[in-house]
């Protein structure tokens, strides 16, 4: 099935396509993407599934149009059962043409027409740069008896050019290092026959424990704070705390052998 504006025919799918994820819709019906804020085409070339349909009279209503009006840079793709739609922005190759896409447009509806041409619905608005998410829609389901949007998964936004889980990997990985010699400092303490001035170890120890703390508040975060990944429990705090202990083991011994030093100490 063709969509509003061009369909792949290609066997090499893009890897990062914005999903719609369409869910009881009438029977024998389909979804054409509408967008706004964009600049309109000279010579559209309509699919042969728009001509000849309301879709194709419905144009400029309230700044809307169908995506066949636009530039040839948007493709929608149809997957195999037809459910859901895959709309791809400058080749679709990278999340970075997901977060054009979305900035670019801020929003899109969907018309929906039966085979014969009319126009069964149109969609609410699906907002593409949300207030209350650290990112742009990337998987999102539409339920036809509600009316509704609902965002499965997001592209991050980012922060100096990395995304806050790529801030997380790197800070992690460099964590390592610094824990693995927080642990020596320590070890080194606790072996020692003769007491020692723990003051004179306080900054070396803040300094190397700094990257694993900060690793593990940002692992917390985003996979727990609602702005990064959209809900809360207590259970998935707990788990993902415990996750994120276990992964940066190193801090974890760093943090058993602090107390036992600082005894070792006195």
């Amino acid at each position: 099935m063709t969509a509003g504006c061009l369909l792949l025919f290609t066997g090499c799918v893009p890897h990062y396509p914005m999903e719609i994820i369409f869910e009881n819709l009438p029977d024998s019906a389909s979804p054409y993407l509408m967008l706004k804020n964009g600049e309109s085409r000279i010579d559209p070339k309509l699919p042969d599934t728009i001509k000849g349909t309301e879709l194709e009279k419905y144009y400029d209503r309230d700044g809307w149009k169908p995506c066949a009006f636009y530039s040839d840079s948007i493709y929608e793709v149809y997957k195999e059962d037809e459910s859901t739609l895959e709309i791809n922005y400058n080749g679709g190759e990278s999340e970075e043409q997901i977060r054009e896409f979305c900035e670019k447009y801020r929003e899109i509806r969907f018309a929906v027409m039966d085979k014969n041409g009319k126009i069964l619905n149109i969609t609410d608005t699906l907002d593409l740069t949300p207030k209350n998410r650290f990112g742009y829609p990337e998987t999102v389901i539409y339920d036809a008896q509600t009316n509704k949007f609902t965002t499965k998964y997001i592209v991050e936004k980012t922060v100096f050019g990395f995304t806050p889980s790529s801030w997380w990997i790197r800070i992690t990985a460099f964590s390592w290092i610094t824990d693995i010699l927080l642990l020596i400092l320590l070890n080194n303490t606790v072996k020692t026959r003769e007491k020692c001035d723990m003051r004179t170890k306080r900054i070396p120890i803040i300094i190397l424990a700094l990257p694993g703390a900060i690793g593990i508040i940002l692992g917390l975060a985003i996979t727990n704070i609602p702005y990064f990944s959209g809900h809360f429990e207590l259970s998935r705090l707990l788990k993902n705390l415990v996750g994120l202990v276990v992964f940066n083991i190193f801090f974890a011994a760093a943090m058993i052998s602090l107390p036992i030093a600082i005894k070792k100490s006195k």
